[in-house]
C-alpha cells in the first residue's frame, strides 16, 4: 500500500489534476448484494372499506362488473350447449323472442306466462293459439343439463324468473367481494329473457342449417 501511495504522489502519467493518471484496483468487481425479505402486509382481500364511502361504492361497482362477467360467461356456455328437439317453426320462435324482449323492457315476466299458459276453452285472447301451442308442446329443450318440454320451460321461466340461476350452471361460483363490498346479482328477469332468447335463436339457426 505504501508503494502505491508513493506512485500516486509521483504521479502515473500526466494531467493528474484533471483525473488522469490514477490507479484503480479491482475497479470492475461487483459489490455484494444482500436481500432482506419485507414484512408481510395485510392482504387486499382483508381490507374493509367504510360502507357508503366513495371507495366502497367504487369497490361495489367493480365487484358487480366481475359478477356480470361471470354470469355472462355461464349464460353463453348454457346457450351454446342447449338443444331444442322438434322445434316449432321459425315464425313461432320469433314471436316468443319478441315477447320476452317486450317483457324485459316492461320488467314484467307475466307477459310471457300469460301467453304460454293453458287455455283449454280458447277464450283468453292473450294465450297462444291451439295450432301454435301444439308445436311448443311437441318440442323438447335440453338446457342446463335437464330435458323438459319447451312449453313447460317457458312457463317456468315466465312465472319464476329466479329459476334461471339453476339453469345457467353457476356451479360453486361465489359472489365477488372487494374490501367488504359484495356483489349483488342483477335482476333474474334479465337473464331469464336472455336465456330464452338465446336458446330460441340457436334453435332457429340450426333449423335453417
Amino acid at each position: 500500500m505504501g508503494q502505491l501511495k508513493i506512485a500516486e504522489q509521483g504521479s502515473i502519467g500526466e494531467r493528474c489534476v484533471d483525473g488522469f493518471g490514477r490507479i484503480a484496483v479491482d475497479w470492475h468487481t461487483a459489490p455484494n448484494v444482500s436481500v432482506a425479505h419485507a414484512e408481510r402486509t395485510a392482504s387486499p382481500a382483508n381490507v374493509k372499506l367504510v360502507e357508503g364511502s366513495p371507495d366502497w361504492a367504487l369497490a361495489l361497482h367493480m365487484a358487480n362488473r366481475i359478477r356480470r362477467a361471470q354470469l355472462d360467461a355461464a349464460l353463453r356456455d348454457t346457450i351454446g350447449k342447449s338443444v331444442v328437439k322438434n322445434a316449432p317453426n321459425k315464425a313461432q320462435l320469433s314471436r316468443i323472442r319478441m315477447l320476452v324482449r317486450e317483457a324485459l323492457r316492461a320488467k314484467d315476466s307475466t307477459l310471457v306466462s300469460a301467453v304460454v299458459k293453458s287455455d283449454e276453452d280458447g277464450r283468453d285472447k292473450k294465450a297462444m293459439k291451439r295450432h301454435a301451442r301444439d308445436q311448443f308442446e311437441k318440442a323438447r329443450v335440453i338446457v342446463g343439463g335437464s330435458t323438459i318440454g319447451l312449453l313447460a320451460w317457458l312457463q317456468t321461466l315466465g312465472s319464476s324468473p329466479n329459476k334461471v340461476w339453476e339453469q345457467i350452471n353457476l356451479g360453486d361460483m361465489q359472489l365477488p367481494a372487494i374490501g367488504g363490498a359484495t356483489a349483488v346479482d342483477p335482476p333474474a328477469l334479465e337473464y331469464a329473457a336472455r336465456l330464452i332468447d338465446g336458446v330460441l335463436r340457436k334453435a332457429a339457426q340450426e333449423d335453417t342449417n
